[in-house]
Protein backbone atom coordinates (compact mmCIF):
# COMPACT_ATOMS: atom_id res chain seq x y z
CA UNK A 1 0.00 0.00 0.00
CA UNK A 2 1.24 3.28 -0.90
CA UNK A 3 0.69 6.49 0.99
CA UNK A 4 2.10 10.11 0.27
CA UNK A 5 3.29 12.38 3.04
CA UNK A 6 3.95 15.80 2.62
CA UNK A 7 7.87 16.79 4.52
CA UNK A 8 7.93 19.80 6.43
CA UNK A 9 10.01 21.99 4.92
CA UNK A 10 7.77 21.78 1.90
CA UNK A 11 11.25 23.00 -0.30
CA UNK A 12 13.13 19.78 1.03
CA UNK A 13 14.92 17.92 -2.26
CA UNK A 14 16.94 14.97 -1.81
CA UNK A 15 17.15 11.25 -0.70
CA UNK A 16 16.33 10.93 3.01
CA UNK A 17 14.51 8.38 5.68
CA UNK A 18 11.32 9.49 7.14
CA UNK A 19 9.38 9.17 9.90
CA UNK A 20 5.41 10.13 9.56
CA UNK A 21 4.01 11.73 11.87
CA UNK A 22 -0.07 11.81 10.88
CA UNK A 23 -1.57 10.47 8.09
CA UNK A 24 -0.28 13.69 5.84
CA UNK A 25 3.23 14.47 7.02
CA UNK A 26 6.54 12.96 7.60
CA UNK A 27 9.59 14.11 9.52
CA UNK A 28 13.06 13.84 8.28
CA UNK A 29 15.28 11.97 9.80
CA UNK A 30 18.33 12.33 8.38
CA UNK A 31 19.66 11.71 5.03
CA UNK A 32 19.94 8.84 2.94
CA UNK A 33 23.47 7.28 2.21
CA UNK A 34 24.76 6.12 -1.21
CA UNK A 35 24.36 2.59 -0.10
CA UNK A 36 20.40 3.08 0.91
CA UNK A 37 19.80 4.82 -2.11
CA UNK A 38 21.58 2.40 -4.01
CA UNK A 39 19.47 -0.53 -2.67
CA UNK A 40 16.10 1.31 -2.39
CA UNK A 41 16.68 2.06 -7.00
CA UNK A 42 17.40 -1.86 -7.15
CA UNK A 43 14.00 -2.66 -6.74
CA UNK A 44 12.66 -0.97 -10.22
CA UNK A 45 13.55 -1.46 -13.36
CA UNK A 46 16.80 0.80 -15.36
CA UNK A 47 15.77 2.82 -18.08
CA UNK A 48 18.21 4.95 -20.44
CA UNK A 49 17.33 8.35 -21.04
CA UNK A 50 19.18 11.80 -22.33
CA UNK A 51 18.59 14.79 -20.40
CA UNK A 52 16.96 17.56 -22.86
CA UNK A 53 16.83 20.60 -20.18
CA UNK A 54 16.69 21.46 -16.81
CA UNK A 55 13.21 22.43 -15.32
CA UNK A 56 14.04 23.40 -11.68
CA UNK A 57 16.48 22.22 -9.20
CA UNK A 58 17.63 19.10 -9.67
CA UNK A 59 14.92 18.09 -11.97
CA UNK A 60 15.22 17.23 -15.59
CA UNK A 61 13.11 16.82 -18.64
CA UNK A 62 14.45 13.60 -20.35
CA UNK A 63 13.96 11.43 -23.53
CA UNK A 64 14.46 7.56 -24.22
CA UNK A 65 17.35 6.48 -26.01
CA UNK A 66 15.60 3.88 -27.47
CA UNK A 67 11.63 4.38 -28.45
CA UNK A 68 11.24 0.61 -29.59
CA UNK A 69 12.90 -0.61 -26.10
CA UNK A 70 10.23 1.83 -23.91
CA UNK A 71 7.81 0.83 -26.08
CA UNK A 72 8.18 -2.66 -25.79
CA UNK A 73 8.43 -2.95 -22.16
CA UNK A 74 6.31 -0.10 -20.61
CA UNK A 75 3.77 0.55 -23.60
CA UNK A 76 4.14 3.57 -24.09
CA UNK A 77 6.70 6.54 -25.45
CA UNK A 78 6.75 10.18 -24.14
CA UNK A 79 9.21 12.36 -22.82
CA UNK A 80 9.38 12.22 -18.74
CA UNK A 81 10.89 14.41 -15.41
CA UNK A 82 13.88 13.00 -14.50
CA UNK A 83 14.14 13.36 -10.61
CA UNK A 84 16.98 14.14 -8.39
CA UNK A 85 19.56 14.17 -10.86
CA UNK A 86 22.07 15.32 -8.70
CA UNK A 87 24.92 15.44 -11.68
CA UNK A 88 24.41 15.82 -15.44
CA UNK A 89 24.42 18.24 -18.72
CA UNK A 90 22.17 18.83 -21.29
CA UNK A 91 21.93 16.16 -23.55
CA UNK A 92 23.70 13.59 -21.51
CA UNK A 93 22.78 10.28 -21.32
CA UNK A 94 21.43 8.79 -17.63
CA UNK A 95 20.58 5.45 -15.95
CA UNK A 96 17.19 5.84 -14.10
CA UNK A 97 15.13 3.97 -12.14
CA UNK A 98 10.83 3.71 -13.15
CA UNK A 99 8.67 3.37 -10.57
CA UNK A 100 5.64 2.73 -12.46
CA UNK A 101 5.15 7.17 -11.64
CA UNK A 102 8.50 8.50 -11.47
CA UNK A 103 11.62 8.26 -13.00
CA UNK A 104 14.38 8.25 -10.72
CA UNK A 105 17.88 9.59 -11.32
CA UNK A 106 20.89 6.59 -10.57
CA UNK A 107 24.29 7.80 -12.66
CA UNK A 108 25.61 9.36 -15.94
CA UNK A 109 25.71 6.05 -18.17
CA UNK A 110 29.01 5.39 -18.29
CA UNK A 111 28.70 2.00 -20.64
CA UNK A 112 31.52 1.08 -21.98
CA UNK A 113 35.00 3.18 -22.07
CA UNK A 114 34.30 6.06 -19.68
CA UNK A 115 36.68 8.11 -21.38
CA UNK A 116 35.08 7.68 -24.78
CA UNK A 117 31.56 7.77 -23.54
CA UNK A 118 32.71 11.03 -22.21
CA UNK A 119 34.35 12.43 -25.34
CA UNK A 120 31.11 11.22 -27.37
CA UNK A 121 28.49 12.93 -24.82
CA UNK A 122 30.52 16.41 -25.42
CA UNK A 123 30.56 16.15 -28.65
CA UNK A 124 26.90 15.36 -29.38
CA UNK A 125 25.84 18.04 -26.66
CA UNK A 126 28.13 20.31 -28.30
CA UNK A 127 26.80 19.80 -31.64
CA UNK A 128 23.28 20.19 -30.10
CA UNK A 129 23.67 23.36 -28.32
CA UNK A 130 25.23 24.97 -31.19
CA UNK A 131 22.55 24.30 -33.60
CA UNK A 132 19.84 25.55 -30.51
CA UNK A 133 22.11 28.46 -29.97
CA UNK A 134 21.48 28.78 -34.05
CA UNK A 135 17.72 28.69 -33.83
CA UNK A 136 17.79 25.68 -36.41
CA UNK A 137 14.75 23.56 -37.46
CA UNK A 138 14.73 20.28 -35.96
CA UNK A 139 13.77 19.44 -39.64
CA UNK A 140 16.84 20.40 -40.83
CA UNK A 141 19.53 19.28 -37.93
CA UNK A 142 21.81 17.10 -40.05
CA UNK A 143 25.08 15.52 -38.65
CA UNK A 144 26.51 11.73 -38.62
CA UNK A 145 24.91 9.31 -36.39
CA UNK A 146 21.94 11.18 -35.68
CA UNK A 147 18.75 9.27 -34.67
CA UNK A 148 14.56 9.87 -34.18
CA UNK A 149 15.55 9.72 -30.64
CA UNK A 150 17.81 12.37 -30.86
CA UNK A 151 15.19 14.60 -33.37
CA UNK A 152 12.64 13.89 -30.13
CA UNK A 153 15.40 14.93 -27.71
CA UNK A 154 16.68 18.32 -29.77
CA UNK A 155 12.72 19.50 -30.20
CA UNK A 156 12.11 18.48 -26.68
CA UNK A 157 14.74 21.18 -25.42
CA UNK A 158 13.83 23.55 -28.05
CA UNK A 159 10.25 23.74 -27.15
CA UNK A 160 11.55 25.24 -23.65
CA UNK A 161 13.33 28.36 -25.67
CA UNK A 162 11.98 31.10 -25.52
CA UNK A 163 11.67 33.03 -29.21
CA UNK A 164 11.97 29.65 -30.36
CA UNK A 165 9.29 28.95 -32.02
CA UNK A 166 8.62 32.38 -33.03
CA UNK A 167 12.32 32.44 -34.97
CA UNK A 168 10.98 29.07 -36.94
CA UNK A 169 7.60 31.33 -38.02
CA UNK A 170 9.82 34.31 -38.81
CA UNK A 171 11.85 31.61 -40.93
CA UNK A 172 9.09 30.27 -42.96
CA UNK A 173 7.54 33.42 -43.38
CA UNK A 174 10.94 35.34 -45.17
CA UNK A 175 11.37 32.21 -47.02
CA UNK A 176 8.29 32.43 -48.49
CA UNK A 177 8.30 36.41 -49.36
CA UNK A 178 11.62 35.71 -50.59
CA UNK A 179 10.35 33.22 -53.02
CA UNK A 180 7.01 35.08 -54.24
CA UNK A 181 9.97 37.12 -55.30
CA UNK A 182 12.01 34.63 -57.03
CA UNK A 183 14.84 34.50 -54.30
CA UNK A 184 16.04 31.64 -51.80
CA UNK A 185 16.64 32.26 -48.48
CA UNK A 186 19.86 30.45 -46.86
CA UNK A 187 19.83 31.98 -43.21
CA UNK A 188 18.82 34.94 -41.00
CA UNK A 189 19.73 36.43 -38.01
CA UNK A 190 17.97 38.20 -35.56
CA UNK A 191 19.57 41.16 -34.12
CA UNK A 192 16.89 42.92 -31.84
CA UNK A 193 15.95 46.03 -34.36
CA UNK A 194 16.64 44.81 -37.86
CA UNK A 195 17.28 40.95 -39.34
CA UNK A 196 20.52 39.94 -41.49
CA UNK A 197 19.13 37.67 -44.27
CA UNK A 198 21.40 35.60 -46.70
CA UNK A 199 19.69 35.08 -49.30
CA UNK A 200 19.98 34.75 -53.66
CA UNK A 201 18.37 35.97 -56.53
CA UNK A 202 16.60 33.69 -58.83
CA UNK A 203 20.13 33.91 -61.25
CA UNK A 204 21.88 32.95 -58.51
CA UNK A 205 23.59 35.63 -57.05
CA UNK A 206 24.22 36.04 -52.97
CA UNK A 207 22.95 38.77 -51.15
CA UNK A 208 22.89 39.90 -47.29
CA UNK A 209 20.31 42.42 -46.24
CA UNK A 210 19.78 44.38 -43.29
CA UNK A 211 15.74 44.12 -43.29
CA UNK A 212 13.74 46.10 -40.34
CA UNK A 213 11.82 43.67 -38.56
CA UNK A 214 9.21 45.66 -38.19
CA UNK A 215 8.53 46.14 -42.13
CA UNK A 216 5.46 44.20 -42.99
CA UNK A 217 6.54 40.72 -44.45
CA UNK A 218 4.81 40.55 -47.69
CA UNK A 219 7.15 44.13 -48.90
CA UNK A 220 9.95 41.86 -48.44
CA UNK A 221 9.29 39.93 -51.79
CA UNK A 222 10.25 43.10 -53.12
CA UNK A 223 13.99 43.58 -52.01
CA UNK A 224 16.29 42.95 -54.79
Amino acid sequence: MIYTFTPPPRQFEGWGIFQPTDEQTATLVEGADLSQIVAYLQHFPSVRLRLACRLQNQSWLAYPINEADIQQRFKTVKPVVGYLATEGVGFEQILARWNSNSCWFEEADRRADPAIAQALTCQFAETLQSALNELIPVEQLQFKGITPEMRSLYELAAQQIEGFAQAQRDEKRLRQALKLGGGELHQFQDRGEYWTVDWTTSDGTRHTSAIASMIPIYELSRLR
